[in-house]
């Protein structure tokens, strides 16, 4: 090989020992500036998990502040009512109006029947062989035949009608058997 072709050799190796060593500190520097944005970025991160955990405990009272005040107000409603039922603001009075020429039937003593219960057998066919006793039993075979007929079971529906009273519906004719659900949702 000639003087003139080892000296352009030994320049070329020289330059690209050169670049080799560029890329390197370019590489090293780059490196170097990403570990620094990624020190950074998980700072930034830890900071906002930090504040992630407290706004969630934040949320977390606040959830059961409102549960808390749900209940509270659900309660007072339910001691209104309680109380308007105990001293007779909700009860619900009928007036039966005579037709013409009619005569007003009194109302059958309810209390002289309670009265005179004192759990004794007599007393107690007394009270079965009564028009009341009758009625009653009338009333409750109605409702388990048709309870029974709708395919559901009498103890669900009593149940679920004497829990929609005792909370205030008094939506009578749309407590059927087949309604009583919808009524739940509705009351």
């Amino acid at each position: 090989m000639a003087e003139d072709q080892k000296d352009r050799y030994i320049q070329y190796l020289a330059e690209e020992n050169q670049d080799l060593k560029l890329t390197e500190k370019a590489m090293q520097f780059v490196l170097e500036d990403f570990m620094v944005r990624q020190k950074e970025l998980e700072e930034r991160m830890s900071a906002f998990m930090f504040e992630q955990a407290s706004i969630e405990e934040l949320l977390e009272e606040r959830k059961m502040c409102k549960s808390a005040e749900r209940k509270a107000k659900t309660l007072e409603e339910q001691l209104d009512y309680a109380n308007q039922e105990r001293f007779g603001d909700r009860c619900q009075k009928v007036r039966e109006k005579p037709f013409m020429g009619e005569s007003k039937k009194p109302k059958p003593d309810r209390e002289n029947e309670e009265d005179g219960f004192d759990e004794t057998e007599d007393t107690l066919q007394i009270r079965l062989g009564s028009d009341v006793g009758a009625e009653m039993a009338a009333t409750y075979h109605s409702v388990i035949g048709t309870v029974k007929l709708h395919g559901s079971s009498f103890w669900e529906f009593i149940g679920a009608f004497f829990k929609n009273v005792f909370n205030g519906c008094r939506d009578y004719v749309n407590m059927t058997p087949d309604k009583i659900t919808l009524v739940t949702s509705r009351c």
